[in-house]
């Protein structure tokens, strides 16, 4: 059950991002964004949630995308 909410994850993730990509506006939300994390990490009130929040997204997709597969290879070890 874990590997296909796992692989159902990781789809979701990957059409996400690739809409995201395929905006024609793309580039604007892009700068948007690092603006706004650039202001989060001057301000030492911001800066340190911002950098859990990152740590906490990492952690939650380390835990999704070890041992998927593409094409009969797997693209992270487990």
């Amino acid at each position: 059950m874990r590997t296909r909410q796992a692989c159902g994850s990781v789809e979701v993730f990957a059409r996400h991002y690739r809409r995201l990509c395929d905006d024609p506006d793309a580039s604007r939300h892009l700068s948007f964004e690092v603006s706004l994390q650039d202001l989060a990490l001057r301000d030492p009130e911001l800066a340190p949630k911002l950098a859990a929040s990152v740590r906490a997204h990492e952690e939650r997709l380390t835990t999704l995308l070890p041992g998927r597969t593409h094409k009969g290879a797997a693209v992270t070890p487990r």
